[in-house]
């Protein structure tokens, strides 16, 4: 059962009855009900009512069965009830909650909480131990409270504001002052680390207290560098505690971005711990080489914020090509980010236009298209001599490309006459253009149809994506690359797929393939779908993303293992189910929170990575851990276009279209990454050859299955052949770990039978 809040509604729905109760006129700001949907209780605010709050227990009729009313400094934010409904848990602003008997609203206590629930869109949840789990500060922390022995706190509890300073050395930390709003008494005492009633808990020392705001303490030596809670408790009862208040040494959380050109010139900004100091005292390397400290800021780069995380940047000076140690030196210590910076082998800028679409690589002969709307021209970049060569002309405003699976056709959708150029890349046949313009069948008022997206298939066939010029419908069509004929003919897994997609609510019909040509994803936002022309077979699955509304743009892209399908940072499996969702902690503004980003996303041959296109680079994701892995900044502004980024069969070249033309990106490291394991089963008893794809393979890597070694064959740096040793029965995690100490662990990635 569920208690919807429609404004000043409530009502109880019924899900095995498929119904709703009484409806009621209620102003409350949270509502909770018990296991069985019997009781019902809410928070109810109103000026009428001493201390303008209160909590009410109804019946499922809505009958009043208690109630309990809060003092004037209580604002209470939400509420739950416990899994075996004997207690009511009352979530407040104040840093503690309440705890309730739940069936007469009678005070059983309270408990220190510095969470404030999150209200209808982030709700508390309770375990069977009554252990809740609460939003923190702006919804960027989950609180853990142990709820289960409510007690009568006391009167002083401790209202934490800071600490000065807020970091010292592992061994002898100098004295800090700890200043609150109230609440240091005669008898407060502080513990650095875990909490008080721990084993491991450890005091302060040399304290001189100044009730009811400071008390100046020197914290204990610690072993290990690191941000540390600091609780102070008093005799009554009460304590308060500053998450993270203090840090033993620097401590670095995250770098960014964290590759660029060897010339130098990035600009990195490093979050972490222990950083609070004028930047002239404050000492950068990269790779053994100083670099220029230009901002430190003693706290986080965003607010509210639940933790004192300091901000540091700096720019990087010149270096070699490959991964460079970051070390940031404070008064208090040193802090070493292995590998915390790559620099690029080298970037190239080729300018030609500033009004390219999209760029598309060519494997067979070594070249980019670049399509250009405004002059009607694919350009033809040859990478062996660095040269452009003779453009072709086609037809008018060409933006998206797509290059056939034997690499003789390139097939050009021309967005302002409704058209599709057919270029034979051999040379034999001059350009051949088809109008889809008078096509039948297309949604009612579509106007002219633009089409903007293209994929080639193994059969010479064209999945073009159109949009309408005058609503927001679109279709697919299929063109046949050597007729010129549009339909699918005999084909049944294409004839379901337009049948999936008759005249599209979206717009921005998404379609890219594998190189092979022998898979087509396809989405329109709302659906997902694969059309493997080989088996002639199409299936199909509700998108992650929700339906997309996007001006056309790439947002898909397909691994040319086929094994691994994104888009716009949701990635899929071969049977259309989500594994995996990029995102990270939000002040680093990954995936859907990164404002910079551009369409143009692509996938790694193997799956491993996903590549996505920003405003100053692109940033490299882990496909199946989510997070990113590198984020690279390039000397121009990338364009935003229709399709701004493309890379090579191995990855680590990367072209991007940029402000003046072509911009050229050499990769001297990839990230260590698997994407597929083949076969994913066998034997226990082992002797299975395994192969394994990815990224950032280097010759001498060595392959854990759980804990056992396999016998390994470096093939290439996306290429691993291995045999398997014996394993326990049941799902093992494979990691590979490079000469060089980096490793990567894949959970569940085989299962031994």
């Amino acid at each position: 059962m569920v208690a919807p809040v429609l404004q000043n509604t409530l009502a109880i729905f019924d899900s095995a009855t498929d119904s709703y109760g009484p409806v009621q006129n209620i102003t409350a700001s949270a509502a909770a009900l018990n296991s069985n949907g019997s009781n019902l209780a809410v928070i109810v605010s109103s000026p009428s009512i001493p201390g303008g709050n209160q909590v009410t227990l109804y019946d499922s009729q809505f009958n009043v069965l208690a109630t309990y009313q809060l003092n004037a400094d209580i604002v209470p934010t939400d509420l739950i009830f416990s899994r075996d409904d004997s207690m009511l848990y009352v979530l407040t602003l104040g840093g503690f909650l309440a705890a309730l008997n739940a069936t007469d609203l009678s005070f059983a206590g309270a408990l220190p909480n510095p969470g404030t629930g999150g209200g209808a869109d982030y709700p508390p949840d309770i375990d069977e131990t009554d252990m809740i789990f609460s939003p923190g500060i702006g919804l960027r922390s989950v609180i853990f409270t142990d709820a289960s022995a409510p007690c009568a706190l006391g009167v002083e509890e401790p209202y934490i504001t800071s600490l000065n300073p807020p970091q010292g050395t592992l061994n002898s930390p100098s004295p800090i002052v700890l200043s609150a709003v109230g609440g240091i008494t005669t008898s407060s005492q502080v513990y650095f680390g875990a909490p008080p009633g721990s084993p491991q808990a450890t005091p302060g020392t040399n304290l001189t207290d100044s009730p009811p705001t400071s008390i100046q303490v020197t914290p204990p030596s610690a072993t290990q560098a690191g941000a540390v809670d600091v609780t102070v408790t008093n005799s009554d009862g009460s304590l308060g505690i500053v998450f993270d208040g203090f840090s033993f040494g620097s401590n670095v959380l995250a770098v960014t971005p964290t590759s660029g050109p060897a010339t130098g010139g990035t600009a990195v900004t490093v979050y972490g711990y222990g950083f609070d100091f004028d930047q002239s005292q404050i000492q950068v390397t990269v790779g053994g080489k100083a670099a220029a400290v230009t901002y430190a800021f003693p706290g986080p780069p965003l607010s509210p914020f639940p933790f004192p995380m300091d901000t540091l940047r700096f720019t990087v000076p010149p270096g070699s090509s490959g991964p460079a140690d970051i070390v940031v030196t404070t008064p208090v210590g040193s802090a070493t980010v292995s590998s915390g910076f790559h620099y690029l082998q080298n970037v190239q800028t080729f300018p030609v236009s500033s009004t390219l679409s999209e760029v598309v690589y060519d494997q067979s002969r070594q070249r980019l298209y670049t399509s250009d709307s405004n002059t009607n021209k694919v350009y033809v970049f040859d990478l062996p001599t660095q040269n452009y060569l003779a453009p072709i002309t086609v037809g008018n405003s060409p933006q998206c490309l797509a290059i056939t699976p034997d690499f003789t056709t390139l097939a050009v959708a021309n967005e302002a006459d409704s058209s599709v150029s057919i270029v034979d890349l051999t040379g034999v046949v001059a350009t051949r253009t088809v109008s889809l313009a008078n096509l039948t069948g297309l949604p009612q008022q579509c106007g002219p149809p633009l089409p903007f997206a293209v994929a080639t298939t193994s059969a010479n066939l064209a999945v073009i994506g159109l949009s309408c010029t005058s609503v927001t419908e679109g279709e697919y069509v299929v063109l046949n690359l050597a007729t010129q004929a549009i339909g699918c003919g005999t084909s049944e897994g294409c004839a379901a797929m337009l049948t999936a997609y008759p005249q599209a609510l979206s717009y921005a019909l998404e379609v890219t393939a594998t190189p092979d040509g022998n898979n087509i994803f396809v989405s329109n936002g709302g659906l997902d779908g694969l059309w493997n022309v080989t088996a002639d077979t199409f299936t199909s699955q509700p998108s992650g993303v929700g339906l997309l509304q996007y001006p056309p743009a790439v947002l898909t892209a397909a691994a040319a293992d086929g094994n691994i399908y994104a888009q716009y940072y949701v990635v899929d499996n071969p049977y259309l189910y989500q594994f995996s969702f990029m995102q990270d902690v939000d002040y680093l503004q990954t995936g859907i929170n990164d404002v910079h980003s551009l369409p143009g996303e692509k996938l790694h041959a193997s799956g491993a990575l996903l590549y996505f296109p920003q405003n100053n680079g692109f940033d490299i994701y882990d496909s199946h851990h989510g997070h990113i892995a590198r984020r690279i900044i390039v000397p121009l502004q990338v364009s935003s276009t229709f399709d701004a980024l493309a890379i090579d069969q191995t990855g680590s070249q990367v072209f991007l279209i940029t402000s003046t033309g072509l911009t050229i990106v050499n990769i001297a490291d990839l990230p260590l990454s698997v994407g597929s394991v083949t076969p994913a089963q066998g034997p226990a008893g082992g002797g299975v050859a395994v192969r394994i794809r990815g990224s950032g393979f280097e010759s001498g890597a060595t392959v854990m299955f759980g804990t056992a070694g396999a016998t390994v064959s470096f093939v290439d740096s996306s290429t691993l052949q291995v045999t398997t040793p014996a394993l326990s029965v049941g799902a093992n995690r494979i990691t590979v770990v490079n000469p060089d100490g980096t490793q990567y662990a894949l959970d569940d990635a085989f299962n031994a039978n």
